[in-house]
């Protein structure tokens, strides 16, 4: 992926009880990068999601470390809610 990739979705807030709520988001490709997940290194590209949920004023960003072989996300770093901290997944191993 090189550029920007658009994207409109919804999303639900189950604990502010908010329904639908629209995302606009921007992927950008970041460019390569090699992570270290188990002592194994792992040559990824970086993709930056940048959101923005005008109707509920929030805006967010989202990292995507997707593999520069097949696409699979080894890792990522998320936002699930504006009351909560980003999560970040590292995928140890992936399932057969």
């Amino acid at each position: 992926m090189d550029g920007e990739l658009k994207h409109l979705r919804t999303i639900d807030l189950d604990e502010e009880k908010r329904f639908s709520v629209p995302i606009e988001s921007v992927f950008e490709f970041l460019g390569p990068r090699t992570i270290t997940i188990s002592e194994l290194e792992i040559k990824t590209k970086l993709v930056k999601e940048t959101n923005t949920a005008r109707t509920i004023n929030w805006s967010f960003t989202n990292y995507y470390w997707v593999d520069a072989f097949d696409g699979y996300i080894w890792k990522s770093r998320q936002h699930i809610g504006r009351k909560f901290d980003p999560i970040e997944i590292e995928i140890l191993k992936p399932a057969i």
